[in-house]
């Protein structure tokens, strides 16, 4: 009967398997796993999931490699993922590398965003321009003058 509309669930509670990191939390480290992580305590160190939210008494310090980040809370480092969302309580001091951003009205922000470089083209590059001289013919078989225009003496 009640429920929340799309934008008001975190991207971590649409994906399945959660893993939460409780208020009372503290890690220094390396917080890895292939689902989402819903942080609500302190991680100092690195951070990878396909989801990613940092809950608005969330406080991560380093460095962030996801699928995607949802910001509620306080984020200082490295990002790098496919889209970032940072919420109207969002405090974030970082580089960020992401094709996709969206910024709420309200979110403090500070530093560097840039998108990756597209993959390169399977297109071949072009072949090096060659001579006017159909291959296995030289020069003087042409009848062509390879000499430079040099005045005679």
């Amino acid at each position: 009967m009640f429920s929340k509309s799309q934008d008001e669930r975190s991207p971590a509670a649409t994906r399945g398997q959660v893993s939460v990191l409780a208020s009372d939390l503290i890690i220094t480290g390396v917080v890895a796993s292939e689902g989402s992580i819903e942080l609500h305590g302190q991680v100092d160190g690195e951070m990878a999931a396909s989801v990613l939210t940092v809950g608005p008494d969330g406080h991560m310090k380093g460095r962030i490699q996801a699928g995607l980040v949802d910001v509620l809370g306080y984020v200082e480092g490295a990002i790098t993922c496919s889209a970032l969302t940072l919420r109207q309580s969002a405090r974030l001091k970082s580089d960020v590398q992401s094709p996709r951003l969206i910024i709420e009205s309200g979110a403090e922000v500070e530093g560097r965003f840039s998108r990756p470089a597209p993959a390169a083209t399977a297109e071949p590059a072009p072949a090096p321009q060659t001579s006017a001289i159909p291959s296995g013919e030289t020069a003087q078989e042409t009848g062509e003058d390879d000499s430079l225009d040099t005045p005679a003496e």
